[in-house]
């Protein structure tokens, strides 16, 4: 994977051509600004020093030097020789022996005159000193060691071209050694140069280190361009303000740590932050979270330049704040962005999957690593772990990272959107979700926060702030306080040891008991059908190993078994704070309440009781309990009630023959609202039942003006029989473009065992699912073989998820047969989510706003 040897590429000689020789480029607090000149004569003195000492271009050398000037000289003149691997400063001794041992560096150059960790590591590994004299007028390298140990690696021979090694950060897995030529040193500055557009005129100023590709490279990059670089040794915050005041710089890069603090700085009213010379600030090595920006530009008035980037790439895409799109990571910059799928394809915009680059800022792999390079490069692509999307305008939405992707009951969830919207209340300074093991559903949701100082918040009232936020199954079981997050040493959080360090969590708390006898009664139906011990007042339902089918049945058992207000079972708020303490408050409001309900008899849930229009009787899919609709309720149409209607099937049981079934349903309906106009609708298998209740209610000469499906399969659908002179053409369509990009073997075959199989059989009723067809669209089909529908004259409105594609292949998607018996006319829409997800706060209000447009034009 290493590129093949080649000359130097001369990035030290380029770089210092870039800058007038009388012009600063280094300047450092305490010392002498450094002029272009002079920086060209102290790098070549580097240089020379080292050929001197017979250090060539297949050497790597370590450098452990304060993160100042000194560091970015002493880096450009090991880079005109050979390579170079900063190091932190702050590293205990027995990191600094690993990292020595994996990099297998030829020399370590530190400083003179002072014992330290790393020369201690150094010379128990034999590894030969090179000392750097500060106090000399001249610059002076000292060659200094002990024989190695037998035991201790040999140098390694570096790859020629390569001039610095960088260690990943290794948050979600073991640290790699990230090998950079000149050329990737120079497409990564071109890309920064690209995003934020600085001139000669513009000065950095180093609060990111220089042993993090972010830090060096924005140096490097401002340094290309003539500008200058005020170097200081990091954050420190009683500091910032006098940097500031006494460097004058346009722009600093740093991650959202040094950004909490800043804001932190500016609330306590420590610094009035007058830094006028400020243009824009680069945020970095951390995904920023959109209220922590908007603080960020409140406070030093500049705009916050955010993106996405790694340290196998550098920079990839980056915002522009006239441009900005919610959520989104920018467009991109020099480096290829796509988005690949588990087979290696890569997906159209919209798609979700796996992000990939390419292009010469990308390394070209890792040290001496062959395995993970192999997992790594997929088709030519670098696989970064991360999540994404792009969207039609080339803007990419990170969504998480694989690693990270918390599995609840079979849901993947991207714990950084949790963090985003925890950090969005006022009381959070910091928080990190994670995922911890579950009884019921693998994995539960849990959360790290840390509040500002002085700020109160309890785990309720954060769930509570969520709840209008994220989609139920987001929302966290658990809820730690930290006074911090676990972080790596640039500020990157560690949401691995999180997970590692709640694994395990404990079942219901033991420090308070029910504390009354209400409590106490509804405590003992959790406990019957969760199977744990007593729950105390604030223990979360979900957090103990329920989920959303035992919560249907623990509040139907909990209105039973209590005698309580059947208006309890219309509290969906419920699973927006579900506690003990809450469900006890919510059955008092209940039995308290008076007045005339909106409906009665029977167990159909009122989700949205508001309005005098036409009510909408809608019902679940198979093994779905009426709650998933809460949250298109939520958003539906304040005009007219919303109800969702219960059956047997909704526990996965046999289902009864929908003609049964439907005849109770219209007797109960009729029961509530004796005459008509009615409006139905129904999910999947509902779909097919509120089908026949609608064909029912017409033959009573009942109005029924709509009937909306929601991803809802046609019975004895597909029909492949009738198409297969269809299936014949697409084969000889596929055969034409043979070899063609997209028109692959497996194709092919599909078509070609598909039409063998209908042309030799007349029962073909049930036919193989074949690449990119979805199942979902397929199999619910065939479990309802014997209801045959009937042509129906009324308007029908299907909504269609639009993650399942509509299928033009082999198979007829069965979702469209009801246009064969949609004699009044069918209209289809195609929206965001999947066959369950689509009712999922994040696309609930989308499919709600479509149908009060619906409504309206009924």
């Amino acid at each position: 994977m290493m590129p093949p040897e080649a000359p130097a590429a001369g990035l030290v000689p380029r770089l210092l051509a870039a800058g007038n020789s009388g012009a600063i480029a280094l300047l450092q607090q305490g010392r002498e600004p450094v002029s272009f000149g002079g920086l060209r004569a102290r790098v070549e003195r580097y240089a020379s020093e080292l050929r001197a000492l017979g250090f060539g271009r297949r050497d790597l050398i370590a450098v452990s030097l304060p993160d100042t000037s000194e560091l970015l000289i002493a880096f450009l003149g090991i880079a005109d020789v050979c390579a170079a691997a900063p190091l932190a400063c702050m590293l205990a001794e027995a990191e600094y022996h690993s990292l020595l041992t994996r990099l297998e560096v030829r020399a370590v150059l530190t400083k003179a005159g002072e014992e330290s960790r790393v020369r201690a590591a150094a010379q128990s590994l034999g590894i030969p000193i090179i000392e750097w004299n500060a106090e000399a007028a001249e610059m002076r390298l000292v060659w200094y060691g002990a024989p190695a140990p037998p035991s201790c690696p040999k140098p390694r021979q570096m790859p020629q071209g390569v001039v610095l090694v960088l260690e990943t950060s290794a948050t979600t897995g073991c640290p790699k050694l990230v090998p950079f030529t000149s050329e990737n040193l120079f497409a990564i500055a071109g890309n920064m140069q690209q995003a934020l557009r600085f001139s000669a005129h513009d000065r950095y100023l180093t609060i990111m280190p220089l042993t993090h590709l972010l830090g060096l490279v924005s140096g490097l990059a401002q340094l290309l361009r003539g500008g200058s670089v005020a170097c200081v040794d990091g954050f420190a915050a009683d500091r910032f303000a006098a940097c500031l005041h006494e460097f004058r710089p346009t722009w600093y890069s740093a991650g959202p740590t040094v950004h909490r603090a800043v804001i932190e700085l500016a609330r306590s009213g420590q610094t009035a932050f007058q830094a006028a010379s400020l243009r824009f600030i680069r945020s970095g090595s951390a995904a920023l979270a959109p209220a922590l920006a908007d603080a960020l530009e409140r406070v030093l008035h500049v705009p916050v330049m955010d993106g996405y980037g790694l340290t196998e790439a550098g920079q990839v895409t980056s915002n522009r704040p006239a441009a900005r799109k919610p959520g989104s990571a920018g467009t991109c910059l020099g480096t290829s962005v796509g988005i690949m799928d588990n087979s290696g394809e890569l997906l159209p915009a919209g798609r979700e999957g796996e992000v990939v680059l390419r292009g010469p800022a990308v390394m070209h792999g890792y040290l001496d690593d062959p395995e993970g390079n192999r997992e790594t490069f997929k088709n030519g692509w670098l696989r970064t772990g991360d999540l994404g999307r792009l969207d039609a305008g080339g803007d990419l939405f990170i969504t998480g990272r694989i690693k990270e992707a918390i599995n609840r009951g079979g849901e993947t969830i991207a714990p950084q959107q949790i963090d985003h919207a925890l950090e969005d209340h006022p009381a959070v300074a910091e928080a990190v979700a994670f995922g911890f093991g579950h009884p019921t559903l693998g994995e539960g949701v849990a959360a790290a926060v840390v509040l500002h100082a002085g700020a109160t918040a309890s785990g309720p009232e954060l769930r509570q702030f969520l709840a209008s936020r994220l989609s139920p199954s987001r929302l966290p079981d658990r809820i730690v306080f930290l006074h911090r997050i676990p972080a790596g040493q640039y500020g990157k959080r560690h949401r691995a040891l999180l997970a590692d360090q709640f694994r395990e969590w404990p079942g219901p708390s033991a420090a308070d008991a029910p504390s009354d006898e209400l409590q106490q009664r509804i405590a003992a139906v959790w406990m019957r059908i969760l199977k744990t011990a007593l729950p105390g007042p604030t223990d979360n339902f979900f957090a103990l190993g329920g989920d959303s089918l035992s919560a249907a049945i623990m509040l139907k058992a909990v209105q039973s078994e209590l005698g309580a207000d059947k208006r309890m079972l219309q509290r969906v708020d419920f699973f927006e704070c579900p506690t003990l303490e809450r469900l006890a408050a919510i059955v008092r409001e209940c039995d308290a309440a008076s007045g005339e309900k909106p409906f009665t008899g029977g167990p159909e849930i009122v989700l949205q009781g508001r309005g005098t229009g036409v009510p909408f009787f809608c019902f679940p899919g198979v093994s779905q309990d009426v709650y998933y609709f809460r949250h298109l309720a939520r958003y539906f149409d304040d005009e007219r009630p919303f109800m969702a209607f219960g059956h047997p099937m909704e526990d996965g049981r046999e289902k009864p023959a929908i003609d049964d079934l439907a005849k109770q349903f219209v007797a109960r309906i009729r029961r509530i609202r004796p005459t008509g106009p009615y409006m139905l609708g129904g999910h999947c298998y509902g779909g097919i039942l509120a089908f026949e209740i609608a064909l029912r209610l017409r033959a009573l000469s009942e109005s029924v003006p709509l009937l909306v499906l929601f991803d809802t399969p046609t019975p004895g659908y597909p029909k492949p029989m009738r198409h297969w002179k269809q299936y014949a053409r697409q084969i000889a369509r596929l055969m034409s473009g043979f070899g063609r990009e997209g028109n692959r073997v497996a194709d092919i075959a599909a078509h070609m065992r598909f039409l063998a199989r209908i042309m030799g059989s007349q029962a073909a009723s049930r036919p193989e699912p074949v690449p990119g067809i979805e199942a979902q669209a397929v199999t619910p089909a065939h479990q309802i073989q014997d209801y045959v529908p009937r042509p129906y004259a009324g308007k029908i409105v299907h909504f269609i998820a639009g993650e399942a594609a509509v299928s033009s292949r082999v198979l007829e998607d069965a979702r469209l047969g009801w246009r064969d018996f949609a004699a009044g006319g069918i209209e289809v829409q195609q929206v965001p989510g999947s066959h369950d997800s689509m009712f999922l706060e994040e696309h609930a209000q989308d499919l709600a706003a479509r149908l009060r447009v619906v409504f309206r034009n009924v």
